[in-house]
């Protein structure tokens, strides 16, 4: 069975084929007419393409992006994001100085789930985020 979306776009071509054709009954297209036709299909697919995409997830850049504002603060913090035999993915930024009791440790199947997990785990902690929000 055909995806909605493409299923949708195929009568759109057909629509469009048959405006520039003049007729219903087959399509017979000479060069500027076969010319527009595939530019017009090719922007049609290149939207459907572009409104089928997810949004990206930043969730990796952002955690190293705060981890770098929090080793400003503190000098010997690690920041790390790693593959794991046993937890697949692993994101951790750590140890914090004795006055903040934590280290912030997330796990995932890809970075990007590590990461969120840890960044969670940050946004908890009081002296973090002031340090990060400064």
């Amino acid at each position: 069975m055909a995806h909605p979306i493409y299923k949708d776009l195929l009568e759109q071509w057909r629509e469009k084929a048959k405006e520039i054709a003049g007729t219903s009954e087959g399509f017979t297209f000479y060069d500027p007419e076969f010319n527009e036709f595939l530019h017009w299909m090719f922007s049609q697919f290149q939207a459907v393409g572009e409104s089928t995409q997810p949004a990206p997830d930043n969730s990796v850049v952002e955690f190293i992006n705060k981890g770098q504002r929090l080793r400003e603060q503190y000098p010997s913090l690690c920041i790390e994001v790693a593959s794991t035999k046993k937890a697949d993915w692993m994101a951790w930024v750590g140890p914090f100085p004795d006055d903040i009791e934590s280290t912030a440790f997330g796990f995932g199947s890809t970075p990007e789930e590590a990461c969120k997990e840890s960044l969670g785990i940050l946004s908890e902690i009081p002296e973090v985020m002031e340090a990060i929000n400064d």
